[in-house]
């Protein structure tokens, strides 16, 4: 143990209180570290997430979905279990919002949800029976008589058909392969590796100039 703390200590620990005139006690590598870790993670994370988009457009795009009577059920695109297309429909975010349409189900306009947010801050202040200033905790959005998302179960989607080369466009951009990630990855690394081999000889100048 000991041996290893030698080597931190050494070799990966850059903490500003060796540093005289800056004096503060941070290891700044923890902060290097932990910078590094959330951007491998995001950069996963989107790759992910783009390689989802892709997928789902791609079985759109070969079922030729464009209209509502060609219109297809996450069942039938092969994708009722998949978790990650079933986040990107449900929230509505990114280019999804923009091509996939559905069939069932009518998104509610801002004013519809603006006062879905009105209601839902009443009833969270609304006292039960019998009782005052009692929280009451929401999870029924049908009293509100709008739906905040699709039942991906029963609805069915399409591709919006002027939006036709639009999907094929973040098709072709999403299709990410492992390769990429994992280079993606790597040059994180290495730029993560250059800044901490860098960042002694940096703070040694601020010092002196200090």
């Amino acid at each position: 143990m000991n041996f290893f703390r030698k080597i931190y200590n050494d070799y990966f620990c850059v903490n500003l209180k060796d540093y005289d005139k800056i004096g503060i006690d941070l290891e700044i590598n923890k902060i290097l570290l932990f910078l590094f870790l959330g951007l491998i993670a995001a950069t996963v994370f989107i790759s992910i997430r783009s390689a989802n988009t892709s997928l789902l457009l791609k079985k759109l795009l070969r079922s030729d979905a464009f209209s509502e009577e060609k219109a297809k059920k996450l069942s039938e695109l092969g994708l009722s279990d998949n978790r990650a297309v079933k986040s990107l429909l449900s929230k509505g975010s990114g280019p999804i919002d923009k091509i996939i349409r559905f069939v069932g189900y009518q998104k509610p306009t801002y004013e519809e949800y603006i006062e879905y947010q009105n209601q839902q801050k009443k009833a969270k202040y609304k006292p039960n029976s019998g009782e005052k200033d009692d929280k009451k905790s929401i999870t029924d959005e049908s009293t509100y008589h709008i739906s905040i998302s699709p039942d991906l179960s029963s609805v069915s989607i399409y591709i919006d058909p002027e939006k036709k080369d639009y999907a094929e466009r973040i098709y072709k951009i999403n299709s990410t392969s492992i390769t990429k990630t994992v280079l993606s990855c790597l040059a994180i690394l290495a730029f993560y590796l250059l800044i901490f081999f860098l960042m002694p000889g940096i703070l040694s100048l601020i010092n002196g100039i200090l």
